[in-house]
């Protein structure tokens, strides 16, 4: 498993990839007209003007197919990003070697959502992999008290509604790290991204709104193709918020877990 951090930093490099696209976006008018002045002025340019200009210069992609397209990209990766983040968490507990500090809130939500898993075995989602005689080795490890305890980190499956947050705190919720939409409004990193509103309830206010509209809009795009709501300006509104948040969200749960759990 990747550490907390290395799963933020290949969040990141997503977003540093989209922002990146949108700016080439963005700047192709520029470029264009460049070598429409190089196809009148260049003889070797000039060779291949038929090519260029039907390959290139006289392609126009639609603004909202092509930011659509992006903005599920982001929200796949985002919710890649939350769902690795509770795998890594879970994983960190299962070596904790005082077995003494897991909670017991979270050992019945393993066995209870190991067990879904295993009335899956005639019918695995296809986008699983279930290695399920190591779901049943690690509940046995986990009834008869014996050797180490191991979470089956695919539980984190049955966490529904990911992207607007509220499931993946109420996870978290069962850690014991008392982490909950107010600290992760309180970290220096997401602090950063207010210039002027920057009171605690207007932070936890911009979280809510924000993972609502994203929920919102991917929906939109799931159901009906596209959302008029994603321009430019939308995206990458959507893009620095998550860079900000992110980042704090992955610096506090790492450090709390190391506070509570390691020894």
């Amino acid at each position: 498993m990747a550490s907390i951090d290395t799963i933020k930093i290949n969040f990141h490099s997503v977003i540093s990839e989209i922002k990146g696209c949108v700016d080439y976006y963005s700047n192709k008018g520029e470029v264009t007209n460049a070598i429409k002045s190089s196809l009148r002025n260049d003889e070797g340019v000039r060779y291949h003007k038929s090519v260029i200009e039907d390959k290139f210069i006289k392609v126009k992609f639609s603004s909202d197919i092509y930011y659509n397209s992006f903005f599920v990209l982001l929200c796949a990766s985002y919710e890649n990003f939350l769902t690795e983040t509770l795998k890594e968490s879970l994983n960190r507990l299962s070596v904790c070697k005082n077995k003494s500090l897991i909670p017991e809130k979270l050992k019945r939500m393993n066995t209870k959502f190991s067990g879904s898993l295993l009335t899956t075995l005639d019918k695995k989602p296809s986008h699983l992999k279930i290695d399920y005689n190591e779901i049943i080795e690690n509940l046995n490890k986990g009834i008869d008290g014996k050797g180490e305890y191991q979470f089956n980190k695919e539980i984190v499956f049955y966490v529904k509604g990911i992207l607007k947050l509220e499931s993946f705190i109420d996870f978290l919720d069962k850690f014991d790290l008392e982490l909950k939409i107010d600290k992760f409004a309180n970290t220096e990193e997401f602090k950063s991204y207010f210039k002027e509103r920057n009171r605690e309830s207007e932070r936890v206010l911009e979280i809510e709104n924000k993972h609502n509209s994203i929920f919102r809009i991917r929906n939109n795009i799931a159901h009906n193709g596209r959302s008029a709501d994603v321009t430019k300006e939308k995206l990458i509104e959507v893009l620095n918020f998550l860079e900000a948040f992110t980042n704090g969200l992955s610096n506090l749960i790492d450090n709390s877990i190391k506070l509570k759990y390691s020894e």
